[in-house]
């Protein structure tokens, strides 16, 4: 099933109830979901929240280092999660240790936190900031931000920068949420 585009950023909240409506046919949902996601591409969400990621330590396996981020938001949101997702060779000092931010998010309110993680092994992984929102229409929309890390024995290093032999993410900054997570 298709839906064609029409290119109206107004029928996001009907596409976006569509896709999580569990009496709705699934081809219908995955079309609903598949036009929301490329409106939203063509129409970005205003005023996303600002993400700022950061970490310091030595970066060595067994060490441990914090990570800091800071979340604006620009919109009022009535459901907001702001987070940080280690990946893998790291873990959280304790399992819920990521979570910042959980509840409504006012227009110009800074969420700011600092978490300890470890560096399990060497190698390369990353750690995203994310803020999680259920817009006031509808929407279920992630934003993230991706700090590379570098464990090494000898100590490594953190950057928002990715390493010259990694390509670049396509999408950074949103992902729509629902059927493909």
């Amino acid at each position: 099933m298709a839906m064609a585009v029409v290119p109206d950023p107004s029928a996001l909240p009907l596409l976006r109830r569509l896709e999580r409506d569990d009496g709705v046919p699934p081809a219908l949902r995955m079309a609903a979901h598949n036009t929301a996601w490329t409106l939203r591409t063509m129409f970005p969400y205003r005023n996303a929240p600002t993400l700022r990621i950061d970490a310091r330590g030595t970066f060595r396996p067994g060490d441990a280092f914090e990570v800091a981020v800071t979340a604006v938001f620009d919109n009022d949101e009535p459901e907001s999660l702001v987070f940080i997702r280690p990946g893998a060779l790291i873990e959280a000092e304790e399992r819920l240790a990521s979570t910042l931010h959980r509840g409504p998010a006012r227009a110009g309110q800074v969420i700011e936190g600092r978490r300890t993680f470890l560096a399990r092994a060497p190698g390369r992984s990353i750690v995203w900031a994310v803020a999680h929102v259920s817009t006031v229409d509808g929407e279920v929309l992630d934003f993230e931000v991706p700090l590379y890390i570098e464990i090494a024995p000898q100590g490594g290093r953190a950057s928002v920068v990715p390493p010259a032999d990694i390509a670049q993410p396509q999408i950074h900054s949103l992902s729509a949420s629902g059927i493909d997570r």
